[in-house]
């Protein structure tokens, strides 16, 4: 009927069919789950852009309110000068 050599060869090829096939099913699973990850990775980086975003906002709102009482102290000292010369200029 079969050789022996035949049963070994196809006792063989059946094991490494289903060794295979196994194989190509946990390839799926590991390929779904780096999917998620990559999915989460993007997520979080999205959410990182967003804050630094806001943040570099926030600071350049802070920087420009600090120019803007910078200018308003010097237009009163500006202002604050004349007075003390006209006032100079009076006196004399």
């Amino acid at each position: 009927m079969y050789d022996p050599t035949q049963i070994v060869i196809l006792v063989s090829v059946s094991l490494l069919t289903i060794i295979l096939v196994v194989l190509g099913i946990q390839l799926f699973f590991i390929l779904r789950d780096v999917k998620r990850i990559l999915h989460r990775v993007e997520n979080l980086t999205n959410t990182l852009e967003q804050f630094g975003v806001s943040l570099q906002g926030g600071y350049s709102e802070v920087v420009a309110f600090v120019m803007g009482v910078t200018k308003l102290f010097q237009i009163v000292e500006l202002f604050g000068n004349r007075k003390k010369k006209s006032s100079a200029s009076k006196e004399s």
